[in-house]
Parts: C-alpha cells; structure tokens; sequence
C-alpha cells in the first residue's frame, strides 16, 4: 500500500464518538489548516444532521400516534353506548401495545352500572364481581394509579390479575389502568401480553394518554344513560312510566308485524285505590302500589314491560303472546295481587284487588290506536262488572 496522509475528525453525538471522517491523499502532500478546519465543520455537520434525522422520526412518531388516537377517540364516541365503548376502546389499544388479551370492566355504584367487556379471552358465567385477592381490584380500590406489572413482580406473585383460572400465560406482563373521573374510579382497563415481548415505555405512555381520555368520554356516556333511564323510570314503583311506554308500544307492534307474531297489552287498575289513600292516607297508598307493582312484575317474563301508566292504573306490554296465554296471565297477576297479606303485622292495612283489561294484535285489533282502545274498553268491562276480575275485550 502506497503512503498517503491522513485528515480524521470524530463524529460526536451526545458527548461521545460516535463515528470518524478520513480524508487522505498522496503521501508527501500534508493537509493545510483551514482544510483540517473544513473537515471538523463537516463533522459537527453530519453530526447535526443526525440529530435532526432522529428528531425529525421522533416528532413524526408522536405525529401518527396522536392520528392513531384522534381515530381512536373519534370511534369510540360514534359509539354512544357505554358498552360499546368499551368494546372500542380494547381494539385501540391492542394497536398501540403488543397485547394478547384485553378488558375493560365498568362498575359505577353513582349510575347503578356494571358491565365487562373482554378481547381475546372469556371470563366465567360466574363472574360477578372482582375478587380482591386480583391485581384489578387492588388498583381499582386500592392504588388509583396505572400499574405495570413485569418480571419478577408478575411470576412471583400468588395474585391473578382479573379471576382465579384466568388463562394469561405464565409471567405474562400486564398494564393496567383506573378508569377515573375526578375523584371517581368507576372501571378500569387492562392489557395482557407475553413475558418475550414486554410493553414498551412510550407504548404505555400512549394507552395511558388514550384511556384517560377514554375514561371522560365513558363517564358522560353513563351520566347520560343514567339521566335518561331517570326520565323513563316511576320513581315510586322502580317501573317504566308512561313516556317509555308510548315510546316502546309502536316498536313492539312493528316488531309483530315484521315476525309475524302476535302481541298482547294488558291494562290494570287497583280497585278503589282512593278509597285506601283517604282512609289510611298518602303513605299507606305508595306501600300498596309498591308492593302490588313487584307482585304484578314477578309474574311476567323478562320480555315483558311492565310500566305504570299513571296514578293506580299499570300497563304491561307481553311480546309474543296470544289472547288465551294473555288472559291466563292477567289471572295470575289479579290472583297474586289478591294474595298480598294485610291488616295486623302486614304493611298493608286493607285488602287490594285488582281489575285487568286485555287486548291482543294481530286479531282482533290490528292497529295500535283500536288496540290501545280495546285493553281500555276491556278494562271498563271488568270493573263494570264488579272488580277484581279479568275481561278481553273481543273487538
């Protein structure tokens, strides 16, 4: 190899070398200063161009996860449902982390709301609650802040992180998060993955950013559904009022003529209820359709929807049902109401009765206002006729 004379100046990044310029030419031709100088700037250059480079791909990095999560938040609140939401939510976040297995569990004693959605795996029918002796549970109840499990503190560990049997693998890593709004922790998130391939950092800075944004959309989504429930609900009774009753009637009766099924309202009125609240008083009266509401509505099936109509008078829309099965219902339900103890230690001081109207589509009424007015003109006739009996208004 021929001589030849050498210029090199370092590459430093971050105070340490991290690769080296070499000129070199003919041996005998030595490099003047202000051309040593020229290759130093170049240096510190190249150097700065790689810092812009990495710079420029972390920036572009936040850029498409914030895209990602815009996306993401933007579903979720196409969604409208709390459980749908959270649904949503698990989809976005298995972009965001290497997860094998996802969930989300809402439980709002304030809006009377509980509900588990899971990705990836089941959980028992017999999961009701968390147990505390899970890693769920204690940051829900206990730490109020995300937690990471990994290594040691996910293999050593006896506790499980959602149930007992859960199907996680071994040492598997786990990110967890409160769903929380104020001081209010009403659900949390979780994220599963394999031990090989742990959650990165900025991973899990990301889903944290996301979920806490997930978690205002969630909590207004309940605020909401549980003022709208309210506004449909007897506040006496516990039942469905009239408004969700003049909503759900047309939609069933749709429902029948689409399946071809038939469908039957009953009317109900507790006989001589004034009678009850002027001698016994106000408080008396609630206890007797309090308690004649919950006999009534355990005598229907889970389809039906039983509803107080206004003051003492009930309706209860029975999905499905044909006259005969409709009538033999309405007995059950005047025989049940019948049977309510009273006087003595009862809470009830009088006897109640009830007197029930019942009209059927698609025959013999087949619109909604001549079936309204046949459970009405049904509903007359047994009270005409002495009370505490049942007719079916024929047409």
């Amino acid at each position: 190899t021929d001589a030849v004379s050498l210029a090199m100046a370092p590459v430093i990044h971050r105070g340490k070398a991290r690769a080296l310029l070499s000129l070199h030419r003919t041996a005998g031709q030595p490099f003047l200063p202000e051309e040593v100088a020229l290759l130093v700037r170049a240096a510190r250059i190249y150097d700065s161009w790689e810092g812009f480079a990495a710079h420029f791909h972390a920036v572009s990095s936040r850029s498409d996860e914030g895209e990602r999560l815009a996306r993401g938040l933007e579903q979720i609140v196409r969604q409208k449902e709390p459980d749908a939401m959270a649904g949503c939510v698990l989809d976005h976040l298995f972009d965001l982390l290497p997860a094998l297995y996802a969930f989300t569990v809402i439980r709002s004693p304030r809006f009377q709301y509980a509900y588990i959605e899971t990705k990836k795996f089941e959980v028992p029918e017999s999961f009701r609650y968390m147990d505390r002796q899970t890693w769920a549970y204690w940051v829900l109840m206990k730490g109020g802040e995300p937690l990471y499990l990994e290594g040691a503190a996910s293999r050593d560990t006896a506790m499980p992180v959602l149930f007992r049997g859960e199907p996680f693998p071994p040492g598997a890593v786990a990110y967890l998060h409160p769903l929380s709004s104020g001081d209010e922790q009403f659900g949390i998130i979780g994220v599963v993955g394999r031990e090989a391939t742990p959650f990165p950092e900025v991973g899990r800075r990301a889903a944290g950013r996301f979920i806490e944004q997930v978690a205002a959309l969630l909590h207004l989504a309940l605020l909401q559904k549980h003022h709208e429930r309210f506004a449909t609900l007897d506040g006496l009774t516990g039942l469905y009022n009239r408004r969700h009753f003049d909503a759900e009637l047309p939609k069933e009766l749709s429902r029948s003529q689409r399946e071809g099924k038939p469908l039957s309202l009953l009317m109900v009125d507790l006989d001589h209820f004034k009678k009850i609240n002027d001698t016994y008083g106000h408080p008396a009266g609630d206890l007797v359709l309090k308690e004649a509401a919950h006999r009534m509505q355990a005598e229907l099936r889970d389809i039906d929807l039983l509803c107080r109509y206004g003051g003492e008078e009930f309706s209860a829309i029975l999905p499905g049902c044909p006259p005969g099965e409709a009538v033999a219902v309405a007995e059950r339900i005047r025989r049940s109401v019948e049977s309510l103890p009273w006087g003595g230690a009862s809470v009830l001081p009088a006897p109640v009765t009830v007197s029930v109207g019942v009209a059927s589509f698609p025959r013999p009424f087949g619109s909604l206002l001549t079936l309204l007015k046949g459970a009405d003109d049904a509903l007359y006739q047994a009270k005409d006729r002495g009370r505490n009996r049942v007719a079916a208004s024929g047409g």
